[in-house]
């Protein structure tokens, strides 16, 4: 077995160009080779960096745009939070109906509301739980407006109780409750 792994070393290093021939190789190539050829490799090369660069750039700039957007430990003062807030407008946008829209508030206040949480779970509670909180607190205030609205003219064109209608003011109450619970724990700064 030993001699078998000497032979195949032994074939092996023959058979391999010393690296006297692979320079002179490469210096008659290079002096054959008409000068198109060799800027066209060393374009090729530009070009491939410069797509994988186009491609990466775009992956990372969605890939970072949904983490900030769905995550609730991105809040105000991060980095990312105006992101955050930009794809929050953009999705407004696009929210037609009443309804659609009272669920869209109540939503965006239950992130309001999960990003305090963690502001005030930190150490030091900041300013920016304040203000965190004020934007939950304006966020109940549309959702409240936008159901309300929603429901009065539910009841008036169905006067028949709805569980859609039941399960937001039921989601709504329990938010309450837990920015009732944070608002107490978070000083109010004037």
């Amino acid at each position: 077995m030993f001699t078998l792994q000497r032979i195949i070393h032994r074939a092996k290093k023959e058979s391999t160009p010393s690296k006297d021939f692979s320079a002179r190789l490469w210096q008659r190539l290079d002096a054959e080779l008409p000068a198109e050829t060799r800027r066209e490799h060393v374009m090729s090369y530009a070009r491939k960096t410069a797509i994988g660069f186009a491609i990466m750039i775009p992956m990372l700039s969605v890939g970072t745009s949904v983490y900030a957007y769905s995550s609730p430990s991105v809040t105000e003062g991060t980095v990312l939070y105006p992101v955050k807030q930009s794809l929050e407008k953009v999705q407004l946008r696009f929210v037609q109906s009443p309804e659609a829209r009272a669920e869209f508030h109540t939503t965006m206040l239950e992130r309001r509301i999960q990003e305090a949480e963690i502001l005030s779970a930190s150490t030091t509670v900041d300013e920016n739980a304040e203000i965190t909180l004020t934007a939950a607190e304006k966020e109940y205030t549309h959702s409240t407006e936008a159901i309300g609205g929603e429901i009065q003219k539910a009841v008036e064109e169905n006067p028949k109780p709805n569980l859609r209608r039941a399960r937001a003011i039921e989601r709504l109450k329990v938010l309450h409750d837990r920015y009732s619970a944070l608002r107490s724990r978070v000083p109010h700064r004037p």
